[in-house]
């Protein structure tokens, strides 16, 4: 079989690409080693940026119900058990398993095919080292696919983009682990209710946060990060953080449940390699498009699906592929301030987490914040338009922080 495009995996940012090309007549398909629907493990916070960069349609995520609950605010705990909460332009929480499948759906309405239960095992390259095509491996065994461009959008784990020369196999400090789930029996009443909650506590999440997102229903979406090694699994301190006397009060406990569970990993230092090469580009999680402070990967995901595919598009109209052409996708992403931004993003989160203080640090980070509304309106920045549309945090922020907030939290180590 012949394609145009082969889209490996089809989580957003593959769902997103096979979409745009569809649209364009382009004949694409992706492959998915799992059985769909699945529910990836995430935190399930879909940012504004998604929507007011036309990414996605609110209205009609909106009008189709997929939007599991809208939320205002962000709110923080430090260790000292201080709080804030900061007004923002809020996210959307979604159940990824009904949020990945309408992006999947839109993409097959278009004309894109997606075949679930088969994995991309190899490349093919023809006798210029152009990718030409794939391995696959599914139900009905292992065939050859041709192609004249591959997107890479298998997640963290991919071992395609390591084929494929674009980056080198993650090190063990270039990834987080995290485990999720989802509860039953959250009874917080507003503003709480209504805020995306995030909580720094070593004894919870050594170097990293833990979370809770406020769905419908009295439903919520938890979750810990470990980053660097500990000597418990990540889902251990995510039941200890239920257990925690702040976080007892957020549930009734006679009808407190988790009904799904899950652990995986999140690239967390930024983008590695090169995006592109001849006949092959690299998007999402799968090159470390996930915003270092936070987590949050699938505003990137969505951006870069969307920009590896209009690449594909043009490459395809003038018929090379090479990395000469296709660099057009790495110059498209690097617009949007990503690259900087992620800079920015993972000196923020080190000069919080390093020198085994992170206790203190955080501490130092919520007084300061609570010093005037101006330092608290940055803050709000720092962790809402500096996790995902990275180009977008403000001058202001970065002379401030870098001139008076990093110094003094270097100050408690």
């Amino acid at each position: 079989m012949i394609y145009d495009v082969v889209i490996s995996g089809a989580g957003p940012a593959g769902a997103m690409a096979a979409r745009v090309l569809a649209e364009a007549g382009i004949k694409v398909i992706a492959f998915d080693k799992a059985k769909l629907p699945w529910r990836k493990p995430c935190g399930g916070g879909v940012p504004e940026h998604v929507f007011s960069e036309g990414l996605l349609d609110y209205n009609e995520f909106k009008k189709n119900k997929i939007i599991d609950k809208d939320t205002k605010n962000l709110y923080l705990r430090a260790p000292s058990g201080k709080e804030l909460v900061i007004e923002t332009p809020g996210e959307t929480v979604v159940d990824r398993k009904i949020f990945d499948q309408y992006l999947r759906d839109k993409a097959t309405d278009a004309g894109a095919e997606i075949q679930d239960q088969t994995s991309v095992r190899d490349l093919i390259r023809n006798q210029d080292g152009f990718v030409s095509g794939v391995k696959i491996k599914g139900p009905g065994g292992i065939q050859e696919i041709s192609s004249k461009i591959l997107i890479v959008a298998d997640g963290v784990g991919s071992k395609l983009v390591v084929k494929g020369g674009l980056r080198k196999k993650w090190l063990a400090t270039d990834y987080a682990i995290c485990a999720v789930a989802l509860i039953e029996g959250y009874i917080e009443q507003p503003p709480l209710s209504d805020s995306m909650q995030i909580y720094i506590d070593e004894n919870v999440a050594p170097n990293s946060y833990a979370w809770l997102f406020p769905m419908a229903n009295n439903r919520a979406n938890i979750g810990i990060g470990i980053w660097k090694k500990s000597e418990k699994r990540p889902m251990e301190f995510l039941i200890r953080l239920t257990e925690q006397p702040f976080f007892k009060k957020k549930l009734d406990e006679t009808k407190f449940k988790i009904f799904w569970k899950s652990s995986y990993p999140i690239p967390i230092q930024g983008v590695k390699g090169r995006t592109y090469g001849d006949g092959i580009m690299g998007v999402g999680d799968a090159m470390g498009f996930v915003a270092p402070i936070i987590g949050e990967g699938i505003f990137s995901a969505l951006l870069t699906g969307k920009l590896a595919a209009e690449t594909a598009i043009k490459a395809l109209e003038i018929g090379d592929y090479s990395k000469a052409v296709l660099k057009e996708y790495q110059k498209s992403w690097v617009k949007y301030g990503l690259k900087e931004g992620y800079n920015f993003q993972r000196m923020m989160r080190d000069g919080i987490v390093e020198g085994g203080n992170i206790n203190e640090s955080f501490n130092k980070l919520i007084d300061w914040a609570l010093e005037d509304e101006y330092n608290k309106n940055l803050l709000g920045e720092l962790f809402v338009s500096g996790t995902s549309l990275a180009g977008n945090i403000p001058p202001e922020l970065i002379k401030k922080l870098g001139e008076e907030l990093i110094p003094k939290l270097s100050s408690s180590k």
